[in-house]
């Protein structure tokens, strides 16, 4: 923990209950902001923040044992001019783009999850009462809703920050030679208002089966895709997009440039096998969290040892 735990917030006596209630009427909350300029006198070294996010699950922030949870954590902000819609989905690992309301004004906010600070959970009651707040849209609109979900993604990017699988280094090499990953990354992504996200199945592909680590998984390799749209999209019309960049377009073979080959073809050269029955495609409403089970979110920095691609990219 940092010494800012052992600096005095309170000059009166630590009295819980009186802590708690002023928390509470003040309705802190995870996703809550805190201007960094209410905090600046604790957290100096970080002049250009905007704002700090509280991170901490409301059921620590209303503990009433402040000895059992002293802390409660936050993130940093800076103000945008607007969402980028690539980043605002949870896929990459370091940076969000989320939008805050108060009243009818409407932030937009770059949050950096290598930017987290701990601080005494009783500073949040000598605060002012928060005003802006991650949250959701409301859930009664009916088309569109899921892609607003603001506190949604704010806590699944956070999560993820800790449960992202690696994948293979030989099955990363894979996709990108084969230009596989171009499709995954670039071209699908363009649709990024139709397409919730792009998941994919990894297999040995061998009479054995793999029961080791995901990330040590030795070639070759079988590969599943599955597409998951929102409402408004036809998930069909996805599946044969994909189809299409797999197995018919052609790119220039690395090792004869005046000749042509598919992507599927060119993959296979590197011991990742994948056939048109192996990419599907669903609505948010039609695939089920079973299905989901066996399948990993792609995103393009799950690199095992790697790291200076995780680090460009």
């Amino acid at each position: 923990m940092q010494n800012l735990i052992k600096e005095p917030i309170l000059a009166e006596p630590l009295d819980s209950a009186l802590l708690l209630d002023k928390i509470i009427k003040c309705k802190w909350w995870q996703g809550s902001l805190i201007s960094a300029g209410d905090i600046q006198n604790y957290l100096k070294d970080c002049k250009d923040v905007d704002w700090w996010i509280i991170t901490t699950q409301a059921c620590n922030i209303y503990n009433s044992n402040f000895e059992k949870v002293p802390v409660f954590e936050v993130v940093a902000a800076c103000e945008i001019e607007e969402c980028h819609p690539r980043m605002s989905k949870g896929d990459d690992p370091r940076i969000l783009h989320v939008e805050v309301q108060f009243e009818e004004k409407i932030k937009a906010l770059e949050l950096d999850i290598q930017r987290r600070k701990w601080l005494p959970r009783a500073l949040l009651a000598k605060l002012p009462a928060p005003k802006f707040h991650v949250r959701d849209v409301d859930q009664n609109i009916e088309i569109g809703w899921s892609k607003k979900k603001w506190l949604d993604n704010f806590v699944g990017w956070m999560g993820r920050s800790y449960t992202r699988l690696a994948l293979p280094d030989d099955f990363n090499f894979a996709l990108r030679k084969s230009k596989i990953e171009d499709v995954l990354k670039e071209k699908l992504t363009k649709y990024h208002e139709q397409l919730y996200g792009i998941y994919i199945s990894i297999s040995s592909y061998t009479d054995e089966e793999w029961k080791g680590l995901l990330g040590e998984m030795p070639a070759p390799y079988l590969l599943e895709v599955m597409l998951v749209t929102y409402e408004d999209a036809d998930p069909e019309d996805f599946k044969n997009k994909l189809t299409k960049h797999l197995f018919e377009d052609e790119v220039s073979d690395p090792n004869a440039k005046e000749t042509k080959i598919t992507r599927a073809k060119l993959a296979e050269r590197y011991q990742v096998h994948i056939n048109k029955l192996a990419i599907s495609a669903k609505t948010m409403a039609g695939v089920s969290l079973l299905e989901l089970k066996t399948y990993v979110r792609y995103t393009f920095v799950d690199h095992l040892s790697d790291s200076s691609a995780s680090v460009n990219d």
